[in-house]
């Protein structure tokens, strides 16, 4: 061997022995420590007083910090910037130096302002302080027309001369992000006034015309804090596992029992499917119309007054919101989908199971699948950052929700709600985040679903799904097309052929772009029809979803064109193809509208009212006063218009309009 060889082969055996050393160092060298958190908060007491006449709010937090560094000598929280700090004191009573400032949004639709607060003296690990902070101002959300967004403005939080609801997000009280702690609430209001919050209350007492309510809770996340407040009724039963209590407003009385017991029965349904709830007492509450729709709430839900009747509009979501937001706490952001999404599926879930036959189950998965896809299926924003855009919610609303739906239909029934009731208890009073989700799910079904999560959860273009098929021999062949997705993309599909003699399905599974299939056919059979997915199962594009578009497009090309029979003509068919589809036949009734054929269009919308469906009775109603009102016929469009508001529905801006409509006829007899 040379000494070249031997030089190699000795600067080798070190190399390894020096690669050896590294490697059993960095074994032994500490883990890096978590990042310590500045402070606690040992305790909160918040003494508020809601002053309805003039909208306004004054509050005092006391908040008890203990340091959890050495060196603590400042510390921020958030407030509406409509509420001023006027001082900030210690536990001497010594003034403490404040600055408040307006900055960027924390949380869509909430204005916000940092307060900053500097300590006397520098805290010690370990050291408590107690800062008492005080403020007032307007709380206030007007719900007036925005002309450029084209609709009324929802009133979020809001002090009104007739209700109080204050919901964290529009940070009524000093928020601290991230913080757990005990919380006492002292709420003075108007004598007459009865107040909902978190904790249990301890005690009511009267002074100087106002009564006074306080409240006591454990243990709660900053994020959690919420108010109502008015001059209630109410009425409580205990109904199987729960305690519940409704405050409606006193035109209202009517309806207490009856939202108690839906209450019950969409509690008990939920129970059956996902397990119990963190909460054995639960509040069903009216808040202000201008609120819009409704919010859930640790210790129940809260409605506004124009949604309140016996079709019970909403409460299914805002129910589920006890199981996701609550037992499985509330985590904002990119993971807002999945206590949003998960509501708005349970709520579905829900609708689905109470549809009295087999075409209503369908229009309601089909009402849900034309939210979660705009016309056309663009490239849209993942559902991760959906949360920031208002004009984006659809993703963590309904697009989410099909995206579980279609998560169910790949696991099957019992391993999606194990999958389920183990994240529960996974997280039961903790936040989750997408990843915790994903591997729970992972867990369950014991393979790797990441391409499914990754392809669905991060925006783009959905599945667009084809078929081409021939009779050939005495079989059915063809291929299914599976468009937008990567190679490893795997999608169960439902197929149904519709033959001379019946109808049968067979699932396809394709991977990728395409999968062929063939099926053997009795003597004589021949296969006129394929529909893909019939049952809605997957959250992708197909032939009846084109349809709808393609009726939307002809009814907007008819606004410019003159070539009306022909595009009638075009309209029927695709209506005669989906003889159950409402979002279809809607478009046949504005297309009629857009002549001035009012008859022929009120027609259609009457047809559409005879399949009882949730959402389309109002659009419908609504429609006909419409046309009523371009007829002239100022009694008929009254008669209709109050039928669409008895109806109720959470489309806010529709329902002033009507209101507002409806105001300018109330001398029409």
């Amino acid at each position: 061997m040379s000494n070249g060889e031997n030089e190699m082969k000795s600067l080798t055996g070190r190399k390894i022995v020096i690669l050896i050393l590294i490697l059993l160092c960095a074994q032994t060298l500490p883990k890096a420590l978590p990042e310590k958190d500045e402070f606690k908060i040992v305790h909160f007491s918040l003494d508020i007083e809601i002053i309805p006449e003039e909208h306004g709010l004054k509050g005092e937090a006391k908040l008890r910090l203990r340091s959890g560094i050495n060196g603590l000598k400042s510390f921020d929280f958030h407030l509406r910037p409509s509420l001023r700090v006027n001082s900030v004191k210690d536990e001497n009573d010594n003034a403490l130096v404040f600055s408040q400032n307006k900055v960027e949004r924390i949380f869509p639709n909430s204005e916000t302002s940092l307060v900053r607060v500097s300590l006397d003296q520098e805290l010690s690990e370990g050291e408590t302080v107690e800062i008492v902070a005080s403020y007032d101002g307007i709380f206030y959300m007007p719900s007036d027309f925005d002309p450029k967004e084209r609709r009324y403005n929802r009133a979020f939080s809001s002090v009104t001369r007739e209700a109080a609801w204050l919901r964290p997000v529009q940070l009524w009280y000093p928020y601290i992000a991230d913080k757990s702690m005990p919380l006492t609430i002292r709420a003075k209001v108007p004598s007459d006034w009865t107040v909902i919050t978190n904790g249990e209350l301890e005690s009511t007492t009267e002074e100087n015309g106002k009564k006074i309510f306080v409240f006591q809770e454990g243990e709660i996340s900053s994020l959690d804090i919420f108010l109502f407040a008015a001059s209630y009724i109410s009425k409580s039963k205990t109904i199987g596992d729960f305690y519940i209590t409704a405050y409606f407003f006193p035109h209202h009385r009517d309806f207490l029992d009856p939202y108690i017991e839906k209450t019950e029965e969409i509690l008990s349904f939920y129970t059956q499917k996902f397990g119990a709830p963190d909460a054995e007492k639960f509040n069903i509450i009216e808040i202000g119309m201008s609120y819009g729709t409704g919010t859930g709430a640790p210790f129940g839900y809260g409605i506004s007054s124009h949604l309140i009747n016996l079709d019970f509009p909403l409460i299914p979501h805002e129910i589920a919101h006890l199981w996701w937001g609550e037992t499985v706490s509330y985590n904002l952001g990119e993971d807002t989908w999945l206590h949003e999404g998960l509501a708005t599926f349970s709520d579905y879930c829900y609708r689905f199971e109470k549809a009295p036959d087999k075409k209503a189950k369908r229009e309601v998965l089909f009402g849900l699948l034309n939210k979660a896809i705009p016309v056309g299926n663009p490239k849209t924003l993942s559902i991760l950052e959906g949360g920031a855009k208002h004009a984006e919610g659809f993703l963590v609303y309904e697009r989410a929700a099909f995206v579980v739906h279609t998560l169910k239909h790949i696991l099957g029934e019992d391993l999606f709600l194990k999958a389920l009731r183990s994240y529960i208890e996974a997280f039961r009073s903790k936040k989750a985040d997408t990843a915790d989700f994903i591997r729970i799910v992972n867990s369950v079904f014991q393979k790797d679903l990441n391409w499914f999560f990754d392809y669905y959860l991060r925006g783009g273009r959905l599945p667009r799904y084809r078929v081409k098929s021939i009779n050939i021999g005495g079989k059915v062949r063809g291929t299914l097309y599976q468009e937008n997705v990567p190679k490893n993309f795997i999608m169960p599909v439902t197929l149904e052929f519709l033959t001379n003699k019946r109808s049968f399905r067979r699932e396809v599974e394709v991977k990728g772009s395409k999968k062929k299939f063939y099926y053997d056919l009795e003597k004589g059979e021949v296969v006129s029809r394929v529909t893909i997915d019939p049952d809605f199962d997957v959250l992708g594009v197909s032939d009846i979803l084109e349809d709808r578009w393609e009726a939307r497009s002809l009814r907007l090309e008819a606004a410019e064109e003159k070539n009306f029979r022909q595009l009638e003509s075009l309209l029927f068919s695709l209506s005669k193809k989906n003889p159950d589809n409402v979002h279809i036949l809607h478009e046949v009734g504005q297309f009629y509208f857009a002549q001035q054929k009012w008859d022929k269009g009120i027609e259609i919308y009457k047809k559409i009212m005879s399949f009882e469906p949730d959402d389309f009775t109002f659009i419908a109603l609504a429609n006909i006063a419409a046309a009523y009102e371009l007829m002239g016929d100022k009694k008929m469009q009254r008669l209709y218009l109050e039928k669409a508001l008895a109806k109720g529905s959470s489309m806010y801006s529709i329902v002033r309009s009507l209101m507002d409509k409806l105001e300018k006829l109330k001398d029409i007899t």
